[in-house]
C-alpha cells in the first residue's frame, strides 16, 4: 500500500504533522502540497489521507474531479479533522458536518464536564471515539478509546456530525463512533462515520485528533486509532466483512413477530436445586441478586424483582409487580438460592401466591411465575411491567430509541416484542396463562399488564438479543435448556 498525504496549502501545522507521523511510521509515503502542481497519478492500490486543522481546505476543480473519479472506481479516502467536510465534494450524499474553527481550550469551559466533579482538582478533561460494536476502527481497543488530552490554551479545531431525531445527516453516513469524556458520552456528535461512494469508501475522522497538541499521554491510543483507520482502508485487506455494525439510526424500523411461545411454558426452577437455601421472613431493603453467564436479575425481598439485565441490555425496569384487584401483594417468606428467588406472597384477604424467580445458567433467558395457593384459586392476578429496552452504561439510556413493539396473542399464550433503533437489539417476552394483556407500546418505554385466568399460573419467559431477529428466534427454541417444571 502506498500512502499519499495530501498536505493543506497555507502552513497548516496539523496536516504538516501528519505527514511527519507517517513518515516516521514507515509507510511508503508520497506527500503532496494540496492545490500545488499537478494533481498525483492514484492507482486503487493507493490509500489517500488528508488532516487539516486550520481551515477546511480550498479543493481545487482538477483535484476534485481527481480524487471523486478515483473514489468512484475503487480508491479509499481518510479524511481527518477539517478535511472531513471535503467528502461533500468527492461523492459522498451528505451536507457538511458542524465545523469548528481553532479555538483555545479552557478547562472551565468544557461541555462534558458533569457539574458533580466540579470539586475534584484533577479531573481529567480527555476525549476520544466510542463505538456502538466491532469495527476494524477499534482492533484491540474494546469497542472505543481516548485520543486526546486538553491543556489549557492550546487550539482545538473539530468536525462533528449530528445524529438524533432532528437531524438530517444521521440516516446518510454510517455513523461508527460518537465523542467519548471521562465516564460520559456525547450521544449526538458523531465523531468517526464513513461511506461506500461507488466501489471505493470515505472514512471520516472528525474531532480528538492532534498531532501538535501539547499534552502527550494519549499518544500511543491516538496512534493505535489511525494505525487502525489506515489498516482498514488497505486495498489490500478486505476489511469489510468485519464492518458490523454502526450507531443506530433515529428511525424507526419494522418489528419481526416472534411467534408465540414454542412450548407451554413450564419453567420455573432450576434443574439442580443447590444445597445452600436462605429462608425467612423478608427483610426491609434487603438486596437479591440471581447471576448467570449472560443474565441477571436484580431486587430486593420485598419488593422481588426490579430489573432484569440480559447481557449488555436491560430489558425491565422498574419492577415486576404483582397484584390482586389493584393492590400490591406482599411477601410473608423468601427462598433464595444462587439461581432463584422464590416468595410466599398474601393478597388483601390472605389469599396465598407464590413467585418463582429463575434465570438460565448460560443462555440470555430469565424465567418468573405467579401461582395462585390456597385461598386464590378463584382469583385473578394482575402484574406490571416496563419494558424500557437500552444498553448498558456509558451509553446513554435513549440510544435505542426510538423502541417499537410487537404483540402476538392466542387465547393464553403470547408474546410480545420490542425492538431498537437499532433493529439487532431485541427482547422477546413470551406468556403463559394470561386471560387478558394490555401494551402501552411508548417509543421510550413500553408498558405491560397482564392479568391471569383465575386459578392459573401466569408464566413469563424473557430472551433478548444484539444480533437480530434469526438469533432471538434461536434463542427462544432454546428456553427450556437447564429448566424444568415443578
Amino acid at each position: 500500500m502506498r500512502l499519499v498525504v495530501l498536505v493543506p496549502a497555507g502552513n497548516d501545522r496539523e496536516g504538516e504533522a501528519a505527514a511527519e507521523w507517517a513518515r516516521a511510521g514507515g509507510y511508503e509515503l508520497q506527500q503532496q502540497s494540496l492545490g500545488k502542481g499537478g494533481v498525483p497519478v492514484l492507482t486503487t492500490d493507493d490509500v489517500v489521507w488528508c488532516h487539516a486543522g486550520t481551515r477546511v481546505p480550498l479543493l481545487p476543480r482538477d483535484w476534485q474531479v481527481c480524487l471523486e473519479r478515483w473514489v468512484e472506481s475503487g480508491g479509499r479516502l481518510l479524511l481527518s479533522l477539517l478535511a472531513t467536510p471535503l467528502a461533500a465534494h468527492l461523492g459522498a450524499p451528505y451536507d457538511w458536518p458542524n465545523v469548528s474553527l481553532p479555538t483555545p481550550w479552557y478547562d472551565a469551559d468544557d461541555p462534558l464536564w458533569p457539574e458533580d466533579f466540579h470539586t475534584w482538582p484533577d479531573f481529567p478533561h480527555i476525549r476520544g471515539a466510542q463505538g456502538w460494536g466491532e469495527h476494524p476502527l477499534f482492533d484491540g481497543l474494546l469497542r472505543g478509546t481516548f485520543t486526546w488530552s486538553a491543556r489549557e490554551g492550546d487550539p482545538v479545531a473539530r468536525a462533528v456530525l449530528a445524529r438524533g431525531p432532528t437531524a438530517t445527516l444521521a440516516s446518510k453516513a454510517r455513523v461508527i463512533a460518537v465523542d467519548r469524556a471521562y465516564v460520559q458520552l456525547d450521544a449526538g456528535a458523531a465523531v468517526a462515520w464513513e461511506y461506500d461512494v461507488g466501489l471505493g469508501r470515505i472514512l471520516c475522522l472528525g474531532a480528538n485528533l492532534s498531532f501538535t497538541a501539547a499534552a502527550r499521554r494519549l499518544v500511543a491510543q491516538r496512534d493505535r486509532y489511525l494505525i487502525n483507520a489506515l489498516a482498514y482502508l488497505d486495498p489490500r485487506r478486505d476489511a469489510r466483512l468485519a464492518r458490523r455494525t454502526w450507531w443506530p439510526s433515529a428511525s424507526a424500523v419494522d418489528v419481526l413477530s416472534a411467534g408465540l411461545p414454542p412450548r407451554a411454558l413450564q419453567m420455573v426452577r432450576p434443574r439442580l436445586r443447590p444445597a445452600l437455601t436462605l429462608s425467612g421472613p423478608p427483610r426491609d431493603a434487603a438486596a437479591v441478586s440471581l447471576a448467570g453467564r449472560a443474565a441477571l436479575v436484580v431486587g430486593d425481598e420485598r419488593r422481588g424483582v426490579e430489573e432484569i439485565w440480559l447481557h449488555p441490555l436491560c430489558v425491565i425496569s422498574g419492577g415486576i409487580v404483582p397484584m390482586v384487584n389493584a393492590v400490591p401483594l406482599r411477601a410473608t417468606e423468601v427462598h433464595i438460592t444462587p439461581a432463584s428467588l422464590e416468595r410466599e406472597l398474601a393478597d388483601a384477604t390472605d389469599g396465598a401466591w407464590s413467585e418463582v424467580v429463575t434465570i438460565s445458567p448460560d443462555r440470555p433467558a430469565a424465567f418468573y411465575q405467579l401461582q395462585p395457593g390456597s385461598g386464590a384459586h378463584r382469583r385473578e392476578a394482575t402484574i406490571d411491567m416496563s419494558l424500557r429496552l437500552r444498553l448498558q452504561w456509558p451509553f446513554p439510556s435513549d440510544a435505542l430509541h426510538p423502541l417499537s413493539t410487537v404483540v402476538e396473542r392466542d387465547g393464553e399464550r403470547a408474546s410480545v416484542v420490542v425492538t431498537g433503533a437499532d433493529p439487532r437489539m431485541a427482547v422477546a417476552l413470551y406468556i403463559d396463562g394470561a386471560a387478558a394483556l394490555t401494551v402501552d407500546d411508548s417509543p421510550s418505554a413500553p408498558r405491560l399488564t397482564i392479568t391471569s385466568a383465575p386459578g392459573t399460573a401466569l408464566r413469563l419467559a424473557v430472551v433478548a438479543t444484539t444480533e437480530g431477529m434469526a438469533a432471538l428466534a434461536a434463542e427462544s427454541r432454546r428456553l427450556g435448556e437447564g429448566i424444568v417444571a415443578e
